[in-house]
Parts: structure tokens; sequence; C-alpha cells
């Protein structure tokens, strides 16, 4: 069987900064496998590429502001994503109506950096100061050109605190052979809503913390833990309140 070797190409649309083209080449994951085709390796390096990237766009964001970090997200969009080859099906972890799914590239990159007046409620969930991502598969489905992936991404910040996400992506080859997401939810692990109410309720000193109210939150010692569940919200809002005061 013939094979090739497949580079992911990145067009730059306008002039960037450093950074932002270092993290795109670091997207540009060379691979070989059978002409038109995907491989397992392949997926993972799209993976560890996505993880590298969101650290430095945090990164960016520290050192330079939020122009050096969209400059680096819109790479990133530019080159991991086929926003410009066709639809995306992103739906992030914390969105809602009328924004709960992300079909554009502007809207994308909202969820990523925030900053953006038609997209208010985005934070920018790639400005909190991460550092390292490790994802753990539970499974992939590769079928020629298109491929899936499930399974758990934890991130870790700069002061320790690891947050764990669920994720499914999907993938195609595009005309030129260059690997992009197509699919892209992620969604936070379940818990019952009694459960999260009194997780919350032993570690309402943690206020701090709450700025982060997504996913599973540890500290770096590991003692304190936070657990959300969006069926949990009002009655953790409530139980929040109740400790303040």
């Amino acid at each position: 069987m013939k094979t090739q070797t497949r580079t992911m190409v990145v067009t730059l649309r306008k002039p960037i900064t450093a950074s932002a083209l270092a993290c795109a080449a670091a997207l540009a994951v060379t691979t070989t496998a059978s002409a038109g085709t995907i491989s397992e390796k392949d997926v993972l390096a799209a993976q560890q590429a996505w993880g590298e990237a969101l650290v430095q766009i945090s990164k960016d964001f520290e050192a330079g502001g939020i122009d050096k970090a969209r400059a680096t997200a819109e790479e990133v969009l530019a080159t991991a994503y086929a926003y410009d080859h066709g639809k995306v099906l992103f739906k992030p972890t914390q969105t809602q109506a009328p924004h709960t799914f992300r079909m554009t590239a502007d809207g994308a990159l909202a969820y990523f950096i925030g900053h953006d007046k038609d997209f208010p409620a985005d934070v920018g969930f790639a400005l909190k100061g991460w550092r390292s991502v490790d994802v753990d598969n539970a499974g992939m489905v590769i079928n020629g050109s298109m491929a899936l992936s499930m399974g758990n991404v934890t991130m870790t910040d700069k002061d320790g605190n690891v947050t764990a996400v669920d994720k499914t992506w999907g993938y195609m080859l595009d005309d030129d052979g260059t690997l992009r997401i197509v699919l892209h939810h992620s969604s936070l692990p379940y818990l019952p809503a009694d459960h999260a109410t009194a997780e919350v309720a032993e570690t309402a000193d943690e206020l701090t913390m709450m700025d982060r109210s997504w996913g599973l939150i540890r500290s770096a010692d590991g003692a304190t833990r936070i657990k959300l569940h969006h069926t949990a919200q009002p009655q953790l809002t409530a139980d929040l309140s109740a400790a303040v005061r």
C-alpha cells in the first residue's frame, strides 16, 4: 500500500506575533500514514498540539495582554479547526442560549478569549493561566478520512489547580491532507445535585476558587475539591450565599 507524508499547512491571513507563528507551527503536525486515511498517531498528535496551543494562549495573555492572546487564538482556529473549509460543530463546556453552539470562527474565538460584545457572557476559557493539558482517551473510531475520539481532558493552571472535562473531538482530512477538527463537544463530569451541594458546603471558605466554577477543581495539595454540575447551580448559589453570611 502506498504511503505518503502529510503536513498540516498554515495559511497566514495577516501578520502575526512570533509566539502565534510558533503556536501555528506546533499545530502543523507532520504525519505519515496511508494516503487519504487518518491514523491513531495522527489523532494523538493533534490532541497534544491542541493542549500546547491552549497553554500558549494563556501565556501570551499574561505576557502581552488580549491582543497577543487574540493573535495566537486566531491562528489556532485557522490551523486546527475547519471553519475555513465547511461546518464545525463546536459545543464548549460553559455556554448558554442563544450562544450554546459556536458554528462560526468568531463564536469559537469569543469562547477562547472573551472580549467580544456579541458574546457578552464569554470570559475567555483560554485565559485562565493554563500550564499543562493531559488527554485520557476512552476510545477512538477511525474510518478513512474521518476520526472520532472521546475521553477526559485534564488541565492544570499556574497555581496547580486542576480542571477536568469530558471531551469529544471529530477530525477530518481536508483536500490538502490536513487534519482538522470538525466536532468539538465538551461537558462537565456528571455529579448528582445533592452530592455537589454537600461538597461545596464543606469547602465554602474557598470562595476565591468560584471563578473557576466548572468541571472538577482540585487545589495543588489535593486537599480541597469542588465539583459542580449545571443542574445543581441554583442550589449551589444559595448554599454559597448562606456561607458568606
